[in-house]
């Protein structure tokens, strides 16, 4: 069955994607973001979207990922087993996100 979730429904989704992000932001690695912090993001995303945001400008463009190089010797070149994006891009996205919210009427917690 399905269940009508309202406004108190996307407000809470809306808190549940700050609180995602608020987390990545603090728990960020130095020099480079693996793609299941990309991925947790974009979940976070999907809720301010199912809330009725449009987050089109804050997702992490599929261009940006690559596979950092692991090792290389005579047999080859070894890559990471996940991909990865520059830690400083993915944070003009992250840093967005937060910043617009932070500065929009819709005061819900987010904090640059």
């Amino acid at each position: 069955m399905a269940t009508r979730e309202g406004k108190s429904g996307a407000s809470n989704k809306v808190r549940r994607a700050f609180e995602r992000i608020n987390s990545i932001r603090q728990n960020l690695p130095e020099d480079h973001v693996d793609e299941p912090f990309v991925q947790e993001y974009s979940e976070a995303l999907r809720h301010l979207h199912d809330a009725g945001y449009d987050i089109k400008e804050f997702e992490i463009p599929q261009e940006w990922f690559e596979r950092r190089v692991m090792g290389k010797s005579d047999a080859g070149v070894t890559y990471a087993k996940h991909r990865s994006v520059n830690r400083a891009l993915f944070l003009t996205k992250l840093d967005a996100v937060l910043g617009y919210f932070a500065r929009s009427k819709e005061k819900i917690g987010f904090t640059g």
